[in-house]
């Protein structure tokens, strides 16, 4: 990347000042990247519904990750004192009145602007394409890809220099986050062979830890047509308590809601998560309306302020990022800062985001750790001491998304079905009569995949293959 002039640093990203009226910024992460290398049909229809998310950068991030070392260091007297959204905001959030200028900004523009509850580090904005592409300077144009029609902003926005925006999303549609189940749903359970008794006990799952006191939430999108009838199917056969479910939706409501077929996801992780844990109070799903950067942000940015939500949340998707030796592949950035901005937060505040790690799905760089969670039966390998991040394997080609400073990521216990004259196993142990409820013996197989073979310090509670990486 060619930098002209100066560089001027805002919160952890960088806004590039070239070819820019005095008083504004060039946003120069906030496009496309290799644009040219795409077919260009038309242009967007001026009066196209459009949304955008704008994220602000907080005004001390050093400070934010001293205190995020300090909670996390048992000889430290700060060890576990956890803030919570309010306390938090005083402490590290944009001003009031920064928040309002912005606000006011973006209204100045015909946008209407929809803020989140606690939030002051981002908002939405809705309005048609010639507004947004007026106020932020840019042109929105269509392009033929190998996939199907995009459309992108062709030059990088500008914004106010009296603003800190860190970045703003919306501008192109080919951020999309993806899920790695996106077939019809089956019949209920979607957990596989094993009942959720046999798991508390491949796990050692204390009898006295449920998910007692706690709540759990999950993230994901779009419509969610039976995921609530299929979890109540799955607690019936399993005489399992039926567990309240709260569905809070975030972002664009211009169009209609994502609807990819992504709710086998939904399915899947609603009745593994309480199927470990029945005990739990509740359960949010805290889903975007669509699988949009703008919208996914939105959703985590409402789960990190909610005063009284949950400690724990699972995300089972990811997107492809951008990273420098990739750039003429992978065209974007997507939630690289503003995702370690938003679970720094969770950090201090004692949260836990657990992501699925693996072949397949990856979320965001940065998430956050927990040094012992009150969940740690619910959750497989998931009472942890402060993660490190992974190092080598796939995740040395991929650096931007290993830049956090720590993770929590569940890698799963590979269980292989054998064939029926070969004992299960358990550790070494034969699984005992009567717990085996599936077709075939089971065995669990030593070791951890290459990529999670090069992980430094793993955390005292794991399992044999790769629960943590």
């Amino acid at each position: 990347m060619a930098y002209r002039n100066g560089l001027r640093a805002i919160g952890m990203t960088f806004v590039l000042l070239a070819g820019c009226s005095a008083g504004a910024d060039v946003l120069s992460r906030a496009v496309v990247h290799h644009l040219d290398a795409l077919t260009p049909i038309g242009l967007v229809d001026p009066s196209a519904p459009i949304t955008v998310g704008v994220v602000f950068a907080r005004p001390n991030p050093a400070g934010e990750e001293a205190l995020a070392e300090a909670l996390y260091d048992p000889n430290n007297a700060q060890y576990q004192q956890f803030l919570d959204p309010g306390e938090f905001a005083t402490a590290f959030g944009v001003s009031p009145s920064v928040f309002q200028q912005a606000v006011s900004w973006l209204q100045s523009g015909g946008l209407n602007v929809t803020t989140i509850d606690g939030t002051t580090d981002y908002v939405l904005a809705s309005g048609n394409a010639a507004q947004v592409g007026s106020l932020f300077g840019v042109t929105l144009s269509w392009f033929r890809t190998a996939y199907g029609p995009i459309y992108a902003n062709t030059a990088a926005p500008t914004v106010p220099g009296s603003l800190p925006i860190l970045t703003v999303y919306g501008l192109n549609n080919l951020n999309r986050f993806r899920t790695f189940h996106v077939t019809p749903s089956p019949s209920v359970p979607v957990t596989g062979l094993l009942t959720p008794q046999n798991l508390w006990w491949l796990y050692d799952q204390p009898s006295n830890n449920f998910g007692n006191g706690q709540t759990m939430a999950i993230f994901g999108w779009g419509v969610t047509p039976n995921t609530v009838a299929n979890l109540r199917a799955f607690e019936q056969t399993y005489e399992l308590p039926q567990v309240p479910i709260t569905i809070r939706y975030f972002g664009s409501t211009s169009t209609p809601d994502t609807s990819d077929g992504a709710d086998l996801e939904w399915d899947l992780d609603t009745q593994a998560s309480t199927g470990m844990a029945p005990a739990v109070q509740g359960e949010v799903l805290y889903f975007a309306h669509h699988n949009t950067d703008t919208d996914i942000l939105a959703a985590l940015a409402a789960w990190v302020n909610d005063r009284l939500g949950p400690l724990q949340g699972s995300a089972s998707f990811g997107e492809c990022e951008n990273v420098p030796q990739a750039e003429p592949v992978i065209g974007t950035d997507g939630l690289e800062d503003p995702g370690n901005q938003i679970l720094r937060q969770a950090v201090i505040e004692g949260r836990t985001l657990f992501r699925l790690d693996g072949r397949h799905r990856r979320l965001v760089s940065y998430l956050a750790r927990k040094h012992q969670r009150p969940l740690d039966a619910a959750l497989p390998g998931a009472q942890l001491s402060r993660g490190e991040p992974l190092r080598g394997g796939r995740w040395r080609d991929h650096p931007q998304q290993r830049r956090g400073q720590s993770a929590t990521a569940i890698g799963g216990t590979r269980l292989g079905v054998h064939g029926r004259r070969q004992q299960p196993v358990h550790q070494g142990r034969e699984l005992p009569a009567g717990r085996n409820q599936h077709h075939g013996p089971l065995h669990r197989e030593p070791g951890r995949p290459a990529v999670q073979s090069a992980a430094a310090a793993l955390p005292r509670y794991s399992r044999r293959r790769g629960d943590v990486g």
